[in-house]
């Protein structure tokens, strides 16, 4: 039953697509947005992306149900193709509004800032390296001691992203 209805919506999406392409093609704009582009367009596009959406749906399903698949993947697959039909609705209606290029920055400026903080650790344990490897208050044999935490180690090797490794004996 649920492989029909999808099959029926893809026929939907499908005829809607070929429909507005077709009145976009002989000029009907049925309704001008503000920046100038028709709304048949507009319509066209969603109507292709959720025709593309379902279609993948579709294959999914047939290709899970021809492995004998759980329906759990059916599940997982079609929201994640659910999200990025959201996404690409989003950035075609923004692109077709104009505004693409100001929400663009505002996502570059947020995903550099989750950038940076995501390679805090490594751009540390590169910088802690690049340190030890200059001052060389280790070499590769030495003992340390470290009374508060109860820890006597020897150096083993010191490498690019683990900048010390150490073989700690049991006190």
């Amino acid at each position: 039953m649920q492989f029909r209805r999808n099959a029926i919506w893809l026929a939907v999406w499908a005829a809607l697509t070929g429909l507005f392409g077709y009145l976009q093609y002989q000029g009907y704009a049925l309704y001008k947005m503000p920046d100038g582009q028709p709304i048949s367009q507009a319509l066209m596009i969603v109507a292709a992306i959720l025709t593309g959406y379902h279609l993948a749906v579709v294959a999914i399903k047939w290709n899970v149900k021809r492995r004998h698949g759980a329906a759990g993947e059916v599940t997982m697959l079609g929201g994640l193709l659910r999200v990025v039909a959201a996404i690409g609705i989003g950035a075609a209606l923004l692109y077709l509004f104009g505004q693409l290029r100001a929400v663009g920055t505002a996502l570059g400026a947020f995903s550099g800032l989750l950038l940076g903080w995501s390679l805090q650790a490594p751009v540390s344990g590169l910088a802690a390296w690049v340190m030890i490897s200059l001052k060389r208050p280790f070499r590769i044999g030495d003992r340390i001691q470290l009374p508060s935490l109860g820890l006597v180690g020897d150096v083993v090797n010191s490498r690019l992203c683990h900048p010390l490794h150490l073989f700690v004996e049991d006190q």
